[in-house]
This record gives structure tokens, sequence and C-alpha cells, in this order.
């Protein structure tokens, strides 16, 4: 349906729902009251509805088992917990944390984003699993982490999900209903060191975080139901409900983030299994990585569970009809055209090409990306296509399409780069991921953004769309690492120049912060206008005698006696690849002529 837009200051009247206590938060949405603890934070303290409570006191939070232990967020009394939003229509509560075990040690850090809604007794949840800190340098082993909801809901009914609608029974106080997703057939990308084969065209699954496939739900070790790998839950959910109240929780595209897990007990706890009890391995995080799950905590007394967990599993999302209101609110950095004026443009510049005229996406989960990979789709940032490509596609194909880019901007956000929690990104005597125990089990193949490919730039962009903050977040650790020995010290010829340079200027926009901007001049300085090509010598841009030379052509690479041209290098130079950086270049120029200077290149 159309809606209007009313330009304003972004609230149409009515209280903000959520407020600041002193040692807790208190968010009314009118349909629930919820409290929130700063101190231990355990997800939700309380929910009311009508004044009656719903969880029991003193909840564990978010449990992690790891070394035959324990660890759990509601022990760290130094957890931090803000408002970060707060309005009429929606609040967002921000906790950041650590796993403790019963003798104060730490395991991993917590990020948790929750988001509550006026007129609904419900709290999106964003879990966010961090190993970045300086305090632990190693890659992460541990065997299971819920989020536990203590509910008042003993001896309940209750629903767990199958591929064919839910299976539903009665629990004893005793008792316990589990349901358990394997690896199954949802739409995954799993690139190269996910997925690997050997020498005779055999999948090899040893960094598979499970070789159990298919689904079940069982209750007190006894099968309920099961499914095969080609039959995917496709909404994840458990649910408890007695004659006056009723709690569903969810996880968010659970199939393609195999495994995942729900467990109810008689005694109405609610266990989310983001990494789930009963898998056959153990699970692992690199360092300097994160991981991110999506879950669903619904209060409300009544309602049917299947449209519930389809609003979170598709949420509604709203574009301009017309792509024009972008251009003159001047909302991106680029101008948004259609897909007739694209191809035109394409054509008429004499680049018809053997790939498609357009990135058609598809709604997939990326578990690992190698991002050394050649072809043309890797030229670019494919989130950054797909996301331009909601704003401007037919209103089917255009879901499609947030889907796509949702979920590689998600992806890219917490794997593909290089986090810093509490130190400096850019600093060389930080223990390397690929050199500590356990790398042998976990994707790490150019796992983060490398040189040549540094598709990061998008971010920006979808921080702009989406107001997720841990895009925000994630985007400035990579702005640290630019800094690294390892990105400054990377060949720069071709891609990974030009990439680097706009990376920087977009790192600027987004932060103001000048070291960007006269990082990305000195590169510009060093690079292109003071460089000289000489054959066995230097390679790159030698704008005094107007052109460039590759580290192939200038350097024998391959040991054969001579360099070797290995790459027509045409299409990036004059293409939108490095023009469009240098026009960025000149937009941030501080004086008149380093606007000119650009513009010449």
């Amino acid at each position: 349906s159309d809606h209007a837009l009313i330009e304003g200051g972004g609230n149409r009247g009515g209280p903000d729902l959520a407020q600041d206590l002193g040692a807790t938060i208190r968010i009314d949405t009118g349909a629930a009251v919820f409290s929130v603890r700063k101190s231990g934070f355990n997800l939700l303290d309380q929910v009311t509805i009508g004044g009656v409570p719903l969880l029991r006191a003193d909840g564990p939070g978010i449990e992690l088992v790891a070394a035959g232990r324990d660890w759990t967020s509601a022990r760290d009394a130094s957890s931090q917990v803000l408002i970060e939003e707060n309005g009429p229509v929606r609040a967002v509560i921000v906790a950041r944390g650590r796993h403790l075990d019963s003798n104060g040690n730490d395991r991993l850090d917590y990020t948790v984003r929750l988001h509550f809604y006026r007129g609904h007794a419900r709290t999106r949840v964003i879990y966010t699993l961090r190993n970045a800190s300086e305090r632990s340098q190693t890659n992460a082993l541990w065997t299971r982490l819920e989020l536990v909801v203590p509910s008042v809901l003993s001896q309940a009914d209750f629903q767990l999900a199958t591929s064919s609608g839910p299976v539903a029974g009665s629990l004893s106080a005793g008792g316990q209903a589990r349901l358990f997703q394997g690896e199954n057939s949802y739409p995954n990308f799993r690139d190269y060191d996910f997925n690997d084969f050997d020498g005779n065209g055999n999948l090899i699954r040893d960094k598979w975080p499970t070789l159990i496939e298919g689904w079940q739900v069982s209750e007190n070790g006894t099968p309920l139901a099961s499914g095969a790998r080609d039959a995917p839950i496709e909404r994840f959910f458990g649910q408890l409900q007695s004659p006056t109240a009723r709690l569903l929780v969810a996880t968010r595209l659970a199939a393609g983030w195999w495994p995942q897990g729900l467990r109810l007990s008689g005694g109405g706890d609610l266990r989310i299994g983001l990494f789930p009890d009963g898998n056959d391995r153990p699970f692992r995080l690199r360092f300097t990585g994160h991981v991110t799950r999506e879950v669903l905590l619904d209060f409300a007394p009544v309602g049917a569970a299947a449209d519930v967990t389809y609003r979170f599993q598709h949420p509604l999302v709203a574009r301009a009809s017309d792509i024009e209101h972008y251009n003159r609110a001047g909302a991106f950095d680029e101008q948004l055209v259609s897909f007739a004026e694209q191809r035109s443009r394409y054509l008429a510049t004499g680049y018809p090409t053997t790939y498609p005229d357009f990135f058609a996406p598809f709604a997939e989960i990326i578990r690992h990306y190698y991002w050394g990979t050649g072809g043309g789709r890797n030229q670019y940032d494919q989130a950054k296509v797909s996301a331009m490509n909601f704003l401007r596609w037919d209103a089917d194909a255009s879901a499609v399409a947030w889907q796509y880019a949702e979920q590689k901007f998600a992806y890219n956000a917490d794997q593909a780069i290089y986090h810093s929690d509490d130190f400096d990104g850019g600093r060389g005597d930080i223990a390397d991921f690929n050199q500590l125990p356990g790398i042998e089990a976990i994707p790490y193949a150019k796992v983060i953004f490398e040189g040549e490919h540094p598709h990061a730039y998008g971010l920006r962009q979808w921080y702009q769309l989406s107001g997720d903050e841990r895009i925000r977040e994630s985007y400035l650790d990579w702005g640290e690492y630019l800094f690294h020995p390892v990105m400054t010290g990377y060949d720069v010829e071709a891609r990974g120049i030009i990439w680097r340079l706009y990376n920087l200027i977009d790192l600027w926009r987004l932060s103001g912060d000048d070291a960007y901007r006269n990082a990305a001049w000195s590169l510009f300085d060093t690079e292109m206008l003071q460089k000289t090509a000489a054959l066995g010598v230097s390679e790159g841009t030698d704008f005094n005698r107007g052109f460039y030379a590759s580290r192939g052509d200038t350097f024998d690479i391959y040991n054969t006696g001579l360099p070797w041209p290995d790459r027509e290098l045409a299409s990036f130079i004059s293409g939108a690849m490095y023009p469009r950086s240098y026009a960025a270049l000149e937009a941030t120029a501080a004086t008149p002529l380093q606007a000119d200077r650009a513009r010449d290149l």
C-alpha cells in the first residue's frame, strides 16, 4: 500500500516508550511493561501484562557452556545497558558485557539490542557473540549457547515447529520438549574453505559446524517427529501456553543458520539454542570475529503462531515509489537510474558483456565468502548493488533484493571485518588468528576483506537505509584495520589501490574523521601523482607520462624470464571503478589544486 511521508522532527506525539529508572530501564508499550536490569544483564528481568508477571526472577540471561562449565551474562555486574533509541513508536535498548563463570572468569563478550514497539507485547532480540578482545587472543571453542527465558508457565501446553505444521503436547513438571535443526537444503552460500573437495570430488566437511542432517522434535527423549535435510523448517519457533498466558520464541532464518535448537521445560524455561545443546561437534569462532542471530520473544496472550512468525521472518519494509525521490533529496552519493537507462548506457559506451545485464539476487544465508574469488561479480560490492536494486526494482524482485542485501551486509559486518572491540585495529602486535590453535576447524581462507577486493564501502549506505547501529560500529572497526601493517603493506596494483582510496573516502563521509581524508590524499599523491612506472622497478599509474602499468607488466612475477602482461585493465580504469573513485576524492578536496589534480587523473 502507499503511505505519505511527512517531514518533521521524528516524534508525532505521545510519551517515549523507555524510561531510565537508575538500576533498571522500564519499557511500556501499552500492551506490556518490560523491565531490563543494567547490572547483571539477563535479557528481560520481568514482563507484565495487566499487572501479571510472566517471568521468574533472576534468570541467567545468556548461558554459554565451555570447558565443562557454564558462563552467564547475569553474573557480569559490570554490564553496560543504555537506551540507544527512544520515541513513542519504538525503543531500542543496547547491552554490552561478558559471560562469566561462577568464579568470575570471563569467556567471550556479547552485544544485545532489544527492540520494543508501541502496541506490541514482544521484543526483537539482536544477539552478537564477540571474540575480539585483547584480553583473550584465541580462536574460541564452546559446546552450547542459549538465550534463556524463565517463564512462570510451568506444566504448560507446548508447540514446536516442523516443516509441515507444529507438534503439540503438554509438559509434566520435570519434562522437556526439544527441537533440533541440523544441516539442510535451505539456500546457503558456502564458498571455498567452508566446502572443500578431495582429489576424487568428494565433499570435505571438516569445517562444518555439524554433521547432523535434518530435524527432530522429541519429548523426554522420545522422538515425536522428524524430517530429512531436503525438508527444512521454514519458520522456527516454540511456544508455551496456559489458559491465561502464552510465550512464543522464534529464531529468524534458523534453517539457514544450522544447527539451531529450542528446549522447552515443564518448569517454564524456554531455551533458544543459537548454538544448540545436543550437537555432535563443538562450536568455534575465529579471533577478531563476530556472529549475530535474530530472535523474537512474543508475550501476547493470543495470536496465531503462523502469523507472528511470518511477520518476523519477512518484516515489512518500505521504499519511495519513485526513485527520483532519492535523487532529488540527494540521499546517496550516486544518482539512481532505471535498469533501461543503465543498459542503454553500457551498450552505448561499448560494454556488451557475457555477464547478466543486472545482478539478480536470491534469498540465501552467507556461511563463508572467499574474498579472493575471481570474476566479474567480485569486482564490486554485491550487497550494495542489491540495496540499490531494492530501491529501483518492481515489488516482488525488490523484496528479494532487500533480503539478499540484508544477509550479505550482516555477513560482511560480522565475518568480513577485522573486529577490534577493545584495542586499535591498526596495531600490528595483536595475534593473527591464522596462526592460533584451532584454526584448522574454522573456515578462514580470505574471510576478511583483503587488499584486492575490499568491498566494505556499501556498509555506510546500508546503515543509512536500515539505521542498524551494529553496521556503523563494524564499519568503523574496518576503518581502523585499514591502517594495519597487513593492509598498508599490501601490493597496491590495479583494484587494490583504488578500492583502498574509495574506502578511506567513504569512512571519512561516515565519521568526519580527517585521518581518513588525509590518508586518501596521501595515497593519491604517493601512488598516482608522484609515481613513475619503470620496467622491473615500479608499477602503477604514471601520471606525468599518462599511462598505467600493472605489476604483471612490470615484473617477472611468474619466473618466465620476462614480464607477463596477465590482465586487461581497461575495464577497471575506464569503467566506473577508477573515475568514480577520483570523483569522490575530488569532492573532499581542501584546495582548488587538489580538486584539479583529481579531475586531471
